[in-house]
């Protein structure tokens, strides 16, 4: 190694940057790549090896000369202002904001969760977003042990989405509720009953002789419906006479949850209740509700309590509805398809798997009490 090569060996960087004319752009004598050396106040001497959008060294002057405005630009623009600090308090407000255009159900969830946390929360609404750690939601989630599984598990929904908006808008990185342990109770759910056939004969003819009901008829159509049709208030609910087709035998329903429309045939046990109530009310025009009450659930209470039946609801006549078709060994991919589902059935035997178990056991007694008469 020559002595020269020796000594350019020792130099620095700064040391081997040449001037080129134009100001801040200087090149490196041994690799001929460009740098941006600029001055500024109170930072010092700022030195960059200016790079392309690929992150590549660069080593052609006129692209070297736009790059290092950019540079300088980025050097010289302000620093914009940390922003205050979000409150606990001002974060809910967003949460509740957020939620306004929600179903009143879901923002009484949320008023709910804030009337609690007024009550309970020990940090204050005024402690800063990003102070709250995760040790403090724990500790703030045992103290909410005595409430009821469905209760709890709501409550944790609206934290988590409450952080999760934080962690949207930047206030923090990431959210406190994530390492949470204790974040769901487990529901342990009643098996539901369901209405026998008689049962559920029963309850209708109850429902349209009742004294001093001024919708008496309207209520046991409804209910009959619910449980003939295996369908439930809410499709029943958007029912037009127009949606009837007494000459292909199908009901075009309109699926509450999706607004997804699907067809159900008119069952030969379904029938009869669609021509009385058709003839009963003189023949309506297309446009006209098929049922005037948009539910009969108080009205089953009553009946149900004063012929000492188990509480059924309108879910539970749907049901059994769905088990009666089942039972009677209609595939449970029609089935569903009769429910609007998108599914092939997998919804069914997840839900009704208890009900339809329960019933087919109530089903196998009275048979087996049949052999003993």
């Amino acid at each position: 190694m020559q002595a020269s090569d020796t000594k350019t060996a020792k130099l620095s960087t700064s040391q081997l940057l040449d001037s080129t004319g134009f100001p801040c752009l200087k090149r490196h004598r041994l690799t001929g790549e460009y740098y941006g050396v600029k001055k500024v106040a109170g930072k010092g001497i700022k030195q960059f090896k200016l790079r392309s959008d690929a992150g590549l060294a660069i080593s052609e002057r006129k692209m070297a000369e736009r790059f290092l405005r950019t540079w300088i630009d980025g050097l010289t623009a302000p620093v914009p202002e940390k922003p205050a600090s979000v409150t606990f308090g001002q974060l809910l407000e967003k949460h509740r904001a957020a939620t306004a255009g929600l179903a009143q159900k879901s923002k009484n969830n949320v008023e709910w969760t804030i009337n609690t946390l007024k009550r309970t929360w020990t940090l204050g609404f005024d402690v800063s977003v990003p102070d709250v750690r995760t040790s403090d939601l724990s500790a703030w989630f045992a103290k909410l042990h005595q409430l009821q599984p469905a209760s709890f598990n709501e409550i944790s929904r609206q934290i988590k989405n409450v952080f999760a908006l934080a962690v949207h808008d930047e206030i923090i990185a990431k959210s406190p509720y994530e390492g949470v342990q204790t974040k769901r109770k487990r529901v342990n759910r009643k098996r539901p009953h369901i209405p026998s056939l008689e049962q559920f004969d029963a309850i209708v003819e109850a429902i349209r002789h009742q004294r001093f009901a001024d919708h008496k008829d309207d209520s046991a159509d409804l209910a009959a419906f619910l449980g003939l049709a295996a369908l439930g208030e809410a499709e029943a609910k958007r029912m037009r006479w127009g949606h009837v087709d007494f000459e292909k035998g199908q009901l075009a329903i309109c699926r509450q949850k999706t607004g997804q429309s699907f067809g159900v045939p008119i069952y030969d046990h379904l029938k009869p209740l669609m021509l009385a109530m058709y003839e009963r009310r003189g023949k309506p025009g297309k446009a006209e509700a098929v049922f005037k009450v948009a539910s009969c659930k108080r009205t089953l209470d009553t009946v149900c309590k004063n012929l000492g039946y188990p509480h059924f609801s309108p879910r539970t006549l749907r049901s059994m509805g769905i088990v009666r078709l089942l039972r009677a060994g209609v595939n449970v991919k029609l089935v569903a398809k009769w429910q609007g589902h998108q599914d092939g059935g997998k919804l069914i035997l997840d839900t009704y798997s208890e009900v339809i178990s329960e019933s087919d056991r109530e089903f196998e007694q009275a048979e087996l009490r049949k052999l003993a008469a």
